[in-house]
């Protein structure tokens, strides 16, 4: 029954971890098989740990139960220390029980351990690392000793970094497998994020140093890579610092790992912008032929660069502008719209006069409809009346019979004047006399001629008495039904014969 009993303790014990063969067990390890100390009993034990009290007879193992107590011999280690290591058996006294030491001695700390253990590994193994830093976790666990968690996760790091170090750029699938690994190991999150970083950054040199052709496609993968793995990437800059975007790029890793989690998401989006933006510049043009796509791409993508947009967008605007004589209309319009947003009116109306200007002669082709057409086209696209109404005029002259010349001409103050169209203002005041005006009211007025009185009259006097003297000829027309008598007097050798005087006709009594 008792070999039986060794022979399970014997099997059980190959089970429980250890960190290297030969080494002594843990009191975690111990602690952990409570439920079979009682099967134990009498099989030698090796185990090491921090000792929680230690007295001249007993001493208790941190967070273990069972007492540990001195056997013969047995006495407590010179110096100070916080581990110990010891051999022995349990067994039952006083129905009770306890660990019966056979040895004592002081081991090296935790750290110091960690220490020993690391100068050994080869640092091209990444499992040697991750054994060591398993140990160190549970014992950091175990003992809730936060600086030994610390180096638990350093030396995981580690393991990953040689890991990191044997990935390819290009291996996209491996570097999310390292990442999923770290979590897997419960990796401190602000490491994750340096691995991803780093790994992001190799990726991006990679792909700098490729040849173009498929660069466009593989920067916008890596984008939204971005995108999905590093948050600070989706939160727009406030403001674009040239100086520090400069410093992190010329030492992304350091500059990373250095900053605190608010800076890293500042420095997260700078990475981005600085892909983005090369991404989107090595398709531009030099002429400025793509300048406005770039510009818009950049607004897109990369807000924060303004002096990047405005840059392209002036080199665009730029190219755009000698291409407005052969451009189509609604092409014109939104060029126009692009100077009318950045507010430059003088460009808005340069960029409609000349697109106008280079479609002179094809209007002018269709003859007078054609040149009425370009009139209404300067007054739609620059409200030019004036220009229009060159354009109407000319339509006019080709054709003084289109109505639609004429009509415009009147309605918009413009009049024909000895065969020409002026500003109705410019027209001459009307040249008629005051003789022609009483002859189209019927009145007789002083310097009429003898014709003249008859034509405003309408007919020859009733009577006429003509007589001279000195020279002079004097001649009276009496006209009874209007009772009025006309004075006329001229020289001799006169041709015009003038009134003189109008008087009444003297009214007679019977």
């Amino acid at each position: 029954m008792q070999k039986r009993i060794f022979i399970l303790a014997a099997l059980w014990l190959l089970t429980l971890p250890m960190f290297a063969f030969g080494q002594a067990r843990s009191i975690r390890s111990f602690v952990e098989s409570k439920d079979k100390w009682s099967e134990l009993i009498g099989v030698n034990w090796r185990l090491e740990g921090r000792y929680g009290f230690i007295g001249n007879k007993t001493l208790k193992f941190a967070n273990c139960s069972m007492p540990f107590n001195f056997g013969p011999g047995v006495e407590r280690p010179p110096g100070r220390f916080s581990n110990l290591e010891v051999t022995g058996k349990i067994e039952r006294q006083s129905g009770k029980l306890v660990f019966v030491m056979e040895s004592l001695r002081a081991r090296p700390s935790d750290e110091q351990r960690v220490v020993f253990e690391k100068s050994k590994i080869d640092i091209n193994e990444s499992q040697d690392y991750y054994d060591l830093a398993l140990w160190a976790s549970q014992r950091a666990k175990f003992y809730e000793d936060k600086e030994l968690l610390v180096s638990s996760q350093e030396l995981q790091r580690a393991g990953l970094e040689v890991e990191f170090r044997k990935l390819k750029p290009s291996d996209r699938d491996g570097l999310s497998n390292l990442i999923k690994k770290a979590s897997d190991l419960e990796l401190d999150p602000k490491l994750i994020q340096e691995f991803l970083h780093d790994g992001y950054w190799d990726r991006f040199l990679y792909l700098r140093d490729k040849e173009p052709a498929t660069k466009i496609t593989e920067y916008s993968d890596l984008l939204v890579s971005l995108s999905n793995d590093l948050t600070g990437v989706r939160k727009p800059l406030g403001a674009f610092d040239p100086e520090y975007a400069a410093k992190y790029v010329s030492a992304p890793a350091v500059t990373y790992q250095s900053a605190d989690p608010p800076e890293r998401r500042t420095l997260e989006r700078y990475f981005y912008v600085h892909i983005a933006a090369i991404k989107t510049l090595s398709k531009a043009e030099e002429s400025g032929k793509n300048g406005l796509q770039i510009a818009a791409e950049l607004q897109k993508e990369t807000p924060e660069r303004k002096e990047l947009i405005d840059q392209y967008s002036e080199l665009g605007l730029k190219y755009e502008s000698t291409r407005v004589p052969v451009m189509t209309r609604q092409e014109m319009l939104d060029l126009a719209k692009l100077y009318q947003d950045k507010n430059q009116p003088e460009q808005v109306s340069k960029t409609k006069q000349t697109w106008l200007k280079a479609r002179e002669s094809l209007y002018k082709d269709d003859g007078a409809r054609g040149l009425v057409d370009y009139a209404e086209e300067w007054i739609q696209l620059l409200d030019d009346r004036k220009t229009a109404a060159k354009y109407y005029i000319d339509a006019w002259k080709q054709n003084s019979q289109y109505p639609l010349a004429a009509s415009w001409l009147k309605q918009n103050g413009y009049a024909l004047h000895e065969g020409n169209w002026v500003p109705a203002e410019l027209v001459p005041p009307s040249m008629e006399s005051e003789i022609e005006k009483a002859i189209r009211e019927g009145r007789i007025q002083k310097g009429m001629t003898t014709i003249q009185v008859k034509t405003a009259m309408g007919v020859a006097p009733d009577s006429m008495v003509r007589f001279a003297t000195n020279g002079e000829v004097k001649e009276i027309w009496i006209y009874d039904s209007s009772r009025i008598i006309v004075h006329f007097s001229w020289k001799l050798g006169d041709d015009a014969t003038i009134v003189e005087t109008i008087s009444p006709l003297a009214v007679t009594s019977k």
